[in-house]
């Protein structure tokens, strides 16, 4: 974060520099001058928005694993047959992270699942899965 803020302080060094140059700018050079003071701008903004990051508190939830709930909505074996997918999804993720699942799962005629809850165990589970959510999915987080 103090090697944020550093590089932020040079680059609103750069910013006066560069608008300083465009006031003094001969006709020909006021075009380069623009640009540094474009490429500086932008530069700040994006260190001050990793600095925002930096600053925001952390959840005291991200090192917990959840449980996610996924049902097949409206739409018969088509909504069974992707909410499988989505647990496939989130089996192959989990597996990914060096993670584990365990799940009690209801499958539908075609092999898609009607309805599966399952809990993902790993690093910091929670913090990566926390605004999954939606018609067919819903995370959250377990005690454990």
């Amino acid at each position: 974060m103090v090697e944020k803020y550093a590089n932020e302080k040079q680059i609103d060094k750069s910013l006066t520099e560069a608008k300083q140059m465009l006031l003094e700018a001969e006709p020909g050079d006021e075009a380069a001058c623009r640009g540094r003071r474009t490429a500086a701008t932008e530069r700040k903004l994006t260190v001050e928005r990793e600095l925002k990051f930096f600053l925001l508190p952390k959840d005291p939830n991200d090192e917990k694993n959840v449980i996610v709930e996924i049902r097949a909505g409206t739409g018969g074996d088509e909504a069974a047959l992707f909410a499988g997918e989505l647990f496939r999804m989130y089996s192959r993720y989990a597996e990914s992270q060096n993670g584990s699942r365990n799940s009690g799962e209801f499958a539908s005629s075609l092999g898609g699942l009607k309805q599966v809850v399952a809990s993902i165990q790993g690093q910091k589970v929670y913090s990566k899965l926390k605004y999954e959510s939606g018609v067919h999915t819903r995370a959250a987080r377990s005690g454990h």
